[in-house]
């Protein structure tokens, strides 16, 4: 028998390992050390959002932050979580590095993120193709999850069609009957829009009129728009699907020229940014959002209370949602008993409803959370007050 020197052996040894390694794809190797991680191995979830130019994000990290911090103080299946912070810059071709970066590393779990609908939507394809779950907070366009194949993709917030659907009927007890509807034209704006215009036919409030902006919209275009309404329709109120800060100068020129009707918008309104913008010209805008820290229910308040502990103010909408999306996630890996993306996607859409700070939470086939509802709120001396739904 030939002698084959120890050394040789070992790098043989090496290079068989390695090729095997390598017939491995990144969704089979992610799921293979998911399976073979110990206690010592860390979970590691990405965040990926515009972190350093967004000012409408609020208090979105604190409340990750502080899920973090009372996730790891019994930890997941024996391992702790980590945040792995990148930022997106709110730019898609920013967003798709940063996706792929992340799809790349094969020792990340899970990403909570992204922020924007038009970021979400296209690179959720990165992280299904690379094995790696998806759960937004914030993206609420419905393409998100209607799309076929996206086993990977959860959201855990109310999508536009099941928000809009809700304002519609808010609006239609609140006695209006003859309603304008202002949209941004993008991907949040058009669908937020859709779904209310959809529903308000179905349930007999009339949309007498419908409109669209961009960011190169000015001053010129929204007079027009608002000259052409006064002159040529009558309306009880106006829904405003758009996002500050473009929304609240909208809002600001429309008092300015005599529009003194209800204004009712989306959770793109959800910023003390409106009335930092439009001062007590907005006074009065109702918003249909996610949570208010006054809101009942035991599960809200003791997050509340140790939020404001912690920090020393309130929880917005944003650090709720950040919040719980974390502690979902951390619930689908435990009772998945492991952190292999698939097993995980598997468990969340079996879960039992169970009671969190944002209300019930289980999740359809699709991915998305079902039967949420909705809260409102009015801006009342800049500060919202809780109106409930």
């Amino acid at each position: 028998m030939k002698y084959i020197p120890l050394c040789i052996k070992l790098l043989l040894t090496v290079m068989a390992l390695a090729a095997c390694s390598d017939l491995r794809g990144p969704a089979e190797e992610r799921a293979h050390r998911a399976e073979n991680a110990g206690p010592d191995d860390p979970i590691i979830i990405g965040a990926p959002a515009p972190w350093e130019i967004l000012a409408d994000l609020g208090y979105y990290r604190e409340g990750i932050e502080m899920a973090l911090e009372e996730i790891n103080q019994d930890k997941v299946l024996e391992r702790e979580m980590q945040i792995l912070w990148k930022d997106d810059q709110g730019s898609l071709s920013q967003a798709r590095s940063v996706a792929q970066e992340l799809a790349d590393n094969p020792d990340i779990t899970a990403v909570l993120g992204h922020y924007q609908s038009f970021i979400s939507v296209p690179v959720s394809l990165i992280y299904q193709h690379y094995g790696l779950l998806m759960m937004t907070a914030t993206s609420t366009a419905p393409r998100l999850t209607s799309r076929e194949g996206l086993s990977l993709v959860f959201r855990n917030i109310p999508n536009s069609n099941q928000k809009s659907a809700q304002m519609a009927v808010f609006c239609l007890d609140q006695g209006f009957e003859r309603m304008l509807v202002l949209n941004e034209d993008n991907e949040f704006g058009r669908s937020l829009a859709n779904a209310f215009e959809n529903r308000a036919g179905e349930i007999g409030l009339n949309v007498v009129d419908r409109r669209s902006y961009d960011f190169t919209t000015g001053r010129t275009q929204f007079t027009r728009m608002i000259e052409s309404w006064k002159n040529f329709y009558q309306f009880d109120a106006i829904f405003l699907a758009g996002v500050v800060p473009q929304a609240a100068e909208f809002i600001v020129m429309a008092r300015e020229m005599g529009v003194d009707v209800p204004i009712v918008g989306g959770d793109g309104l959800d910023s003390p940014q409106l009335w930092e913008i439009g001062g007590d010209m907005v006074d009065g805008v109702i918003v249909g959002t996610y949570f208010h820290y006054q809101q009942p229910g035991e599960k809200a308040q003791k997050f509340v209370q140790a939020f404001r502990e912690k920090y020393g103010f309130n929880p917005d909408a944003w650090a709720a949602q950040a919040y719980d999306t974390l502690h979902v996630l951390a619930r689908g890996m435990q009772e998945a008993g492991t952190t292999r993306p698939a097993a995980v996607a598997e468990a969340l859409r079996l879960m039992e409803p169970y009671e969190s700070v944002l209300g019930y939470t289980e999740f359809d086939r699709r991915g998305d959370v079902a039967d949420r509802s909705i809260t409102t709120k009015i801006v009342r001396d800049r500060y919202f007050k809780y109106l409930g739904l």
